[in-house]
């Protein structure tokens, strides 16, 4: 297992998790609708948009690894997707300045992405100990998942 921790500010509460060759916009018109809101991840062709309870400080940690994880019990949510990786360059970047945060060189192959939200509750008034665990396998392309919903998602009506 490979294990990085990421710290850095972003903005619009999210940031993005993307291969490096990526022609999808995260200003497409379609990227942020009304799915992405309620599983908290938005999805285009090579390329996640995470959403964050706070609007600054991302604190994560990210793990490659061998095999499909069990499920991170103290999550409050958990949702995955799969991607494309063409490049072999995995990169995570910041929002609005589209930073690298990190880069982690990977075969060129289809993997799933999972993101467990913790201390959720904890954000008040943008500022709180909000912590993101990315857990990252080689996997078949499936269908985006919420494996464990955020009750009172700010984002569903």
């Amino acid at each position: 297992m490979e294990k990085y921790s990421l710290n850095f500010s972003s903005e619009y509460y999210q940031f993005y998790i993307l291969d490096s060759k990526t022609t999808a916009a995260t200003d497409a018109p379609d990227f942020w609708n009304p799915d992405a809101g309620t599983r908290r991840l938005a999805i285009g062709e090579g390329l996640l948009g995470v959403t964050i309870a706070t609007y600054g400080n991302v604190k994560s940690e990210v793990n490659v690894l061998e095999n499909k994880p069990e499920l991170l019990p103290n999550a409050d949510h958990v949702v995955e997707a799969s991607i494309r990786l063409i490049s072999g360059l995995l990169e995570f970047k910041d929002c609005t300045g589209y930073e690298t945060q990190l880069a982690i060189n990977l075969p060129k192959k289809t993997y799933r992405i999972r993101i467990s939200s913790h201390n959720l509750g904890s954000v008040k008034s943008d500022e709180g100990d909000d912590f993101y665990t990315i857990e990252i396998w080689k996997s078949r392309f499936a269908k985006p998942k919420i494996l464990k919903a955020l009750s009172n998602n700010p984002f569903v009506s």
